[in-house]
């Protein structure tokens, strides 16, 4: 039993370790396609001449920050922390606070720099592979930053509430009496288990004796 349970363990380490670099491996892969589809994008924005078609419009910048947000900042921030011994809450916290405002902000930039002029930059580089690059990393940024945000949100509201009941005295109350019927509702199923089993008594072998007329049983 112990030598299949040790067994079990050492395969259920294996699958984490496994799912572990597949997903490292994946995330490499991601990080260095959108460089690189972010240094093309770049290259090819340059070449064109939106400052002369569309006036004011400032898509290639907002696309040049992005990429130094993203792959710079934000990379930089990644390998610090894993550097550091000691992880402080509270700066993480505050960390990821600034990234997430900052991330935002670029959202809404980029969706007014592709609306800008009544969509100028789509009307004349729609075909270009600067136009659909930014568009692409723009949803990938919008819904990057809204799944984030939701998830923050619920998690905030949870955690707001939670506090909340625990500093009122009717949530004290409603929490302890939903927590004594969830035991009491154990402890009576776990009654009726004990209760449900009853002894049954078993007939005593028969036993088998030859007469001389024949054969007959007998309990």
């Amino acid at each position: 039993m112990d030598h299949s349970r040790k067994k079990n363990n050492e395969c259920g380490e294996i699958m984490c370790v496994c799912m572990g670099v597949i997903l490292f491996i994946a995330t490499m892969v991601a990080f260095i396609s959108a460089f690189v589809v972010w240094i093309i994008a770049l290259v090819g924005g340059k070449n064109l001449d939106i400052p002369h078609t569309c006036p004011g419009n400032l898509l290639w910048e907002w696309l040049l920050v992005w990429g130094i947000c993203t792959f710079i900042i934000s990379s930089g921030q990644g390998v610090k922390q894993t550097r550091e011994t000691e992880t402080k809450v509270c700066k993480n916290i505050c960390v990821f606070t600034i990234l997430l405002i900052g991330n935002i902000a670029l959202c809404w930039w980029g969706k007014r720099e592709l609306d800008r002029d009544d969509g100028c930059i789509e009307a004349n580089y729609a075909d270009t592979t600067f136009y659909r690059a930014a568009t692409i990393i723009w949803w990938f940024d919008f819904a990057l930053v809204a799944l984030v945000t939701i998830v923050c949100g619920v998690a905030f509201g949870w955690m707001l509430t939670y506090i909340i009941i625990m500093n009122c005295k009717c949530g004290r109350l409603c929490l302890n009496k939903m927590s004594g019927l969830t035991n009491h509702s154990a402890d009576k199923s776990t009654s009726l288990i004990f209760e449900g089993t009853a002894e049954f008594d078993l007939p005593e072998p028969l036993s088998y004796s030859d007469n001389e007329g024949g054969s007959s049983y007998s309990v």
